[in-house]
């Protein structure tokens, strides 16, 4: 899954500055990436990366901006899965004596 932000500096020049990437330590282990800060940025997160941040780190003011997001995939997974447990919570209840 790609997450999209949008730094643009408030003096009007370019933004500068670092991205750091911070992925999930439960299962395996990444060390943090750093990136240089662009106009358009593109953090990508693995199937593994549950949990993970990203810390922005600027050489002068800058205003973020992310995109306003629609449903992906990952929104329709978390309901099969509620879907599914559901299912399995109601047929537990009807076959127990």
């Amino acid at each position: 899954m790609d997450f999209r932000f949008h730094a643009s500096a408030l003096d009007g020049g370019k933004p500068q500055g670092e991205v750091e990437i911070c992925g999930s330590n439960w299962i395996f282990p990444k060390p943090p990436v750093t990136q240089p800060l662009k106009a358009d940025n593109v953090v990508h997160a693995g199937f593994w990366d549950t949990f993970f941040t990203v810390t922005v780190t600027a050489h002068g003011a800058i205003e973020i901006a992310t995109p306003n997001r629609h449903a992906n995939v990952s929104r329709w997974m978390i309901w099969a899965v509620v879907l599914i447990i559901v299912v399995a919570v109601v047929m537990t209840l009807v076959i127990a004596p």
